[in-house]
């Protein structure tokens, strides 16, 4: 965004409302894509424009998923390291799930109850994590570049790494209602699960309980 205004990227796409921040729905997950770097017109912080667009965007999505995604990631093990100006509330503001890039790994992490997820495996280059994993992270690997495959219906949202190989390094599942007996998962107590003590990924769609797991 900071080369020449952004002028052929806005010329070459044609996205919703102001092009720099919008969301958009497809099937049962609502996406709020935001525009993390700071030249951005409507500022970064949790008490900006484009933050409060934000919130009032995800209280009014109907989804039962709401994915948030940027840039800059509010929390990072990698060479880059946490943007700080980007740690919004968003579990509070009722989004499922946060992914973001920057740092050339793969790394999943829990704040609260809300998963974030790293990836910037996309191909240009791979960053060394030397530095020691910070706070809430779950998982990380930077051996090769892969993608990310998001699949969801009403009741459940599962998220899957996959390097050029083909292998899936690691696979993120949550899903809505009391979690069956026999599944076998690593777990986050939330105390406010209504009919379930097992835990969720973000908050559950119209005060139901839920849980989450990886694999």
């Amino acid at each position: 965004m900071a080369t020449d205004s952004a002028r052929a990227y806005f010329d070459y796409f044609d996205l919703p409302g102001n092009e720099r921040y919008y969301d958009f729905a497809r099937g049962q997950v609502h996406f709020f894509v935001l525009n993390s770097h700071p030249s951005e017109p409507d500022g970064i912080t949790v008490l900006s424009r484009q933050a409060q667009w934000l919130r009032e965007r995800l209280a009014a999505a109907p989804e039962p998923w709401k994915v948030v995604y940027f840039h800059h990631a509010p929390y990072s093990s990698g060479e880059h390291g946490s943007t700080l100006l980007l740690r919004w509330p968003f579990q509070d503001w009722g989004a499922s799930l946060v992914l973001a890039g920057h740092d050339h790994h793969y790394e999943r992490l829990v704040r609260g109850d809300l998963v974030y997820c790293v990836n910037g495996l996309g191909g240009r280059s791979q960053y060394n994590m030397s530095i020691a994993p910070i706070a809430g992270s779950k998982f990380r690997y930077n051996a090769d570049y892969g993608a990310q495959l998001l699949e969801a219906g009403a009741d459940s949202l599962s998220l899957r790494f996959y390097a050029r190989t083909g292998q899936a390094r690691r696979r993120l599942h949550a899903a809505q209602g009391p979690e069956p007996a026999a599944h076998a998962v690593r777990r986050v107590p939330n105390p406010r699960a209504r009919n379930s003590a097992r835990g969720i990924l973000g908050a559950p769609p119209h005060g139901r309980a839920g849980w989450w797991c990886w694999t």
